[in-house]
């Protein structure tokens, strides 16, 4: 098959206006959930269908039971889910017609990074009965539920009511309300709220992202049921319905305080309504896997009855928590499921009361997992990368359901129950997507960059076996690490470009694997700090810079992460140990141009930026085509030099600069222009907002397709 090389200008075009797309469409889709991005690192959930109403089509992705993430992955970037948009799950007719509804969608969890529920959000919603707002949400927008008749219940986790934004949010159909312990009052005295038809307090202590919890000691909580009912026969009922796969953290943050989860209480995911009656069996069904954290000492009595269909239990617990001899799971998931259990471990569960009962019983081949990446500690202080969970049967299969991005940027170092490792290598099958040595489709396709941290000095054999869709590989270590002769596949080395520090390309021309490599790119930049560029002017001072420089048809600088949003340029970054003062902004730093007359839509995006007062120069086109600049602060005292921006930003953008030096700017070349400048006082400057971005590098133009195609 014909190699054919795709300019990397455009793979970074699609790549960028995946970001960009108009109002009223979604922006990404994510495990059937549909985004649009708000801010440089925030997204809100919206519709599927942008094109007319019905928001969502009947037989779209809005299904069953979503549960929303408090983050997002999108093109190697991590975004806070911090809105449910307007009509976010609407299903209102485009003729008004009451009788279209949808019934499919049951229930939706929401984290606790959402601020804010729009307007229509869960509109015509038939098959929602009950819905869990958390302790964040402080607004909540008209007609929000409006049209959701089986909701009989709704309970809001916030001991303020979060402000309503009309009486017509429940439309006719106001559910009764779980309040938080002690907040009755509260909502019963609320605008809107005390229309309700009945308040209840919550029997648990409080909720995160979907898990609820009780607090048993100063800083410790033990999981526990959603809510406890009387009546007839007792119940614990789990608001949302757990479903899918639940991760049960260490530690859990509430009130500004941290715990330690040290226990799953007693009848914590039951299911059952009475001692022997099944009280929900859909419900039950839905949970094919938990894990436990390390903190864990006890499994209370029932704590998963009724859930039939666990299918993985992964106990990271050395020790076996403590149980009663008839155990806490089901005679079912006992015979059927599988417990994984930390290295050498097996024999202490084999013969702990109630884990003993377990018919299959496996060690993990992983020590730990720090957001999808799994690890090995391979001393005090190190580990390496290593794969998801290794299977025999018919033959070796080494399962990476975790490595679904697009994009993988590496951290040199890791973090795992309080201990700092540093990342040291990538191991054997890291990232192999084999299945009795052949490969397999499906998510490893989605792998098409990755990042190797200066930290690692040896890459396993098979390590990237199967990810054929590599097209860039950033590798950050000056001296190249060993063993990459046997970690890639030949496609890769074939068509993916390999990018290396500056100085550095001979180096790995000549290093066993790394030589394989057709395509060797020197890196633009000496190194990124916070998601921005930098390069070593002197013993302690950096510039700003561009994220890649691309030749082919002509010069092209490539932002790699697209910036966007607010930016916030540091006085000082720390590289190896050492800190520079930041002290220009170099040429094209900021550029967002294809050619001398062609601009990218991303710079459009980019909205705000503060340089600070240890910057006193500006090169040459460092802002160019980032028509998007609606505010610009710049606390140097004396004007930096060089200073240029677009014809629409000096037009409509606001300078705001300290207040003693307004008139030096109103003279200055290249900040004169501005037509509007305002003072600020020095205990007035803002507060910066963070960066942004991961690093990342350019995809492929096959995935960032797929991306823009998802868009329509």
């Amino acid at each position: 098959m014909k190699t054919i090389k795709v300019p990397l200008k455009m793979f970074a075009l699609v790549a960028c206006l995946s970001f960009s797309m108009s109002v009223g469409a979604y922006v990404f889709e994510s495990g059937r959930i549909y985004y649009n991005i708000t801010s440089g690192n925030t997204v809100e959930v919206t519709y599927s269908n942008y094109t007319k109403k019905p928001y969502n089509k009947l037989g779209s992705n809005y299904t069953g039971k979503i549960a929303i993430p408090p983050t997002v992955h999108n093109n190697g970037r991590v975004y806070t889910v911090t809105a449910i948009g307007d009509h976010a799950f609407d299903f209102t007719a485009a003729d008004g017609n009451k009788d279209y509804h949808d019934t499919g969608l049951i229930y939706v969890s929401i984290p606790n990074t959402v601020t804010r529920i729009g307007q229509y959000a869960f509109a015509q919603c038939y098959g929602i009965e009950n819905m869990a707002i958390p302790s964040s949400v402080t607004y909540i927008d008209n007609n929000a539920f409006s049209q959701c008749p089986q909701m009989e219940s709704l309970t809001c986790l916030t001991n303020t009511p979060p402000t309503l934004g009309g009486s017509n949010v429940f439309g006719k159909y106001m559910p009764g309300i779980h309040v938080p312990k002690g907040c009755i009052d509260n909502y019963f005295s609320a605008k809107y709220w005390k229309d309700a038809p009945s308040f209840w307090e919550v029997t648990f202590g409080f909720e995160h992202n979907g898990i609820y919890y009780n607090t048993t000691g100063t800083n410790t909580v033990e999981v526990t049921c959603g809510q406890e009912f009387g009546g007839d026969g007792w119940g614990c009922y789990n608001i949302d319905c757990y479903f899918g796969d639940i991760v049960i953290p260490s530690n859990v943050s509430h009130g500004g305080q941290t715990y330690t989860v040290t226990a799953i209480g007693d009848y914590a995911f039951d299911y059952s309504w009475s001692s022997g009656d099944d009280y929900d069996s859909g419900c039950g069904k839905d949970l094919t896997g938990v894990t436990i954290p390390p903190t864990v000492t006890r499994i209370g009595a029932r704590s998963f009855k009724c859930c039939n269909d666990l299918m993985n239990v992964i106990c990271m617990a050395s020790t076996p928590p403590a149980m009663t001899a008839s155990g806490a799971f089901e005679s079912k998931a006992y015979e059927t499921g599988t417990l994984f259990v930390p290295k050498g471990c097996v024999a202490a569960y084999r013969s702990a009361n109630g884990w003993k009962n377990f018919l299959y019983v496996e060690e993990l081949t992983y020590d730990f997992c720090v957001d999808g990446i799994y690890y090995n500690i391979i001393s005090s202080n190190t580990v390496e990368v290593t794969h998801g969970q290794e299977y025999g049967g018919e033959g070796v299969w080494y399962y990476n359901c975790g490595y679904v991005l697009d994009n993988i940027a590496l951290s040199p170092t890791v973090t795992y129950e309080g201990k700092t490792y540093t990342v040291s290598a990538i191991g054997d099958n890291a990232f192999d997507y084999s299945f009795n040595d052949e490969c397999t489709s499906g998510d490893i396709m989605d792998l098409s960059s990755v990042t190797i941290p200066k930290t690692v000095t040896r890459i396993g054999p098979d390590a990237f076996k199967c990810c054929s869709a590599l097209r860039s590989v950033i590798c950050l270590a000056k001296d190249p690490p060993r063993g990459a002769g046997t970690g890639f596949d030949s496609e890769v080395y074939e068509s993916a470009t390999l990018y290396v520090p500056r100085g550095c390309s001979k180096a790995y021309r000549s290093a066993n694997g790394w030589k394989n490599f057709v395509f060797i790119e020197e890196l633009s930049y000496d190194f990124s700090y916070d998601g921005i560029y930098y390069n070593i002017t002197g013993d302690n001072t950096v510039e700003v810079t561009y994220g890649q420089r691309f030749g082919s048809e002509g010069i092209w600088y490539y932002n790699e992460d697209c910036y966007f949003g607010d930016i916030t340029i540091p006085a000082t970054v720390t590289n190896e140990g050492q800190i520079y003062k930041v002290t220009a902004i170099g040429d094209h730093a900021f550029d967002y141009s294809i050619s001398d007359e062609e601009c990218f839509e991303g710079g459009q995006y980019f909205t705000s930026v503060i340089i600070p007062n240890t910057v006193s120069r500006i090169g040459k086109n460092a802002f160019k085509c980032c028509s998007g600049l609606k505010k610009v602060t710049c606390l140097a005292k004396t004007p930096p030099s060089g200073a240029w921006f677009e014809s629409l930003v000096y037009s409509s953008a606001t300078l705001t600069v300290l207040s003693n030096y307004t008139d030096a700017y109103q003279k200055a070349d290249g900040w004169k222009q501005f037509s509007k400048i305002k003072g600020i006082k020095f205990t007035d400057l803002p507060v910066a907002p963070g960066h942004i971005r991961f690093p990342r590098s350019p995809r492929s133009s096959s995935r960032a397709g797929r991306n823009i195609k998802s868009s329509n």
